[in-house]
């Protein structure tokens, strides 16, 4: 709905005609789009003049029929129902409306706005739980099979799993294959919500208690093993602490209330006609089951774990 709703806005209406800075001229009009100099001489700064010292009156024209060309294609896109209704140009669109003309008009807030704002939303200004975690891997593919390699990491197991903290970091230092090993096995600080990190790996980090050695399983690159050495819990980030991210959630937030109130201006006008029936009728397909019938399986656990997290 958001974006039919964003598409009754002039997205696609020409540059205006503003007065033109004199320091920024108009150097070129394309089906009354404008061409200023900023702009050509911001692409002019990253083509090299054939001479090294200057561009040559040819070197500039070249430059200038990229822009027009770049202007035609555009004003061509705008007359295209295919362009228009391809998903990835109406999201880019609503995109650019939304950083270009809705967020631009929200105000800078005040500190006791943002103080206000931080009072009201302090969990989201939280150090979250970690888990200190080192891994030992062994890789499967090239050869080597996930049993295969998860038989040599139960043997590593074995060695580490009694007394991890004198025998883990030089049993990965020895026979890890991750790009951990040089530090002993050491991951550093894991979060429940870090994206960097394999959702298996975190999983298991969360899943045992400190100073415990995890069971051998399974990821993409091989067989694992993690050692949570310690574990971190959540505190609460200071105002001053949390400045710059309660600034950003501050804007976000507003940048949201802004379009939906710019959303709810465009219904009050907008033609809009929902068929309640033809909506209830609508087959919704269980979730992975396209997947499934296209006889690739369903999601694995990771991309599971991951999307039910954001």
């Amino acid at each position: 709905m958001l974006l039919a709703l964003c598409f009754a806005l002039p997205v696609f209406a020409a540059d205006p005609a503003p007065t033109t800075p004199p320091d920024d001229p108009v150097i070129a009009k394309v089906e009354g789009m404008e061409i200023h100099a900023s702009e050509f001489a911001a692409v002019a700064a990253k083509k090299k003049p054939a001479d090294g010292k200057a561009h040559t009156e040819a070197e500039r024209m070249a430059i200038v029929d990229q822009l027009v060309t770049q202007r035609l294609l555009v004003a061509e896109a705008k007359k295209s129902p295919e362009v228009l209704d391809d998903k990835k140009v109406q999201q880019a669109l609503v995109s650019a409306l939304i950083a270009k003309d809705i967020a631009a008009d929200v105000a800078k807030p005040t500190e006791a706005q943002l103080k206000q704002f931080y009072d009201g939303n302090k969990a989201l200004f939280m150090t979250p739980e970690q888990s200190r975690v080192s891994r030992i891997l062994v890789k499967a593919g090239g050869g080597v099979t996930p049993q295969q390699a998860k038989a040599e990491a139960e043997k590593l197991r074995a060695v580490v799993a009694k007394d991890p903290k004198t025998s883990f970091a030089a049993t990965a230092t020895k026979s890890s294959q991750d790009s951990f090993a040089d530090e002993g096995g050491d991951m550093g600080l894991v979060s429940k919500n870090d994206k960097k990190v394999d959702a298996a790996i975190r999983k298991a980090a969360f899943a045992q208690k400190a100073g415990t050695v995890s069971e051998v399983f399974i990821t993409k690159e091989g067989a694992n093993i993690i050692w949570v050495q310690s574990r971190r819990q959540p505190t609460q980030k200071t105002f001053e602490q949390a400045e710059k991210e309660v600034a950003k959630a501050y804007r976000q937030d507003a940048v949201a209330k802004a379009t939906a109130a710019r959303v709810e201006s465009l219904k009050k006008t907008a033609k809009i006609k929902i068929d309640d029936k033809a909506v209830a009728a609508v087959s919704i397909p269980e979730k992975g089951a396209k997947k499934a019938a296209s006889g690739k399986g369903a999601p694995d656990d990771d991309e599971d774990e991951d999307e039910d997290e954001e």
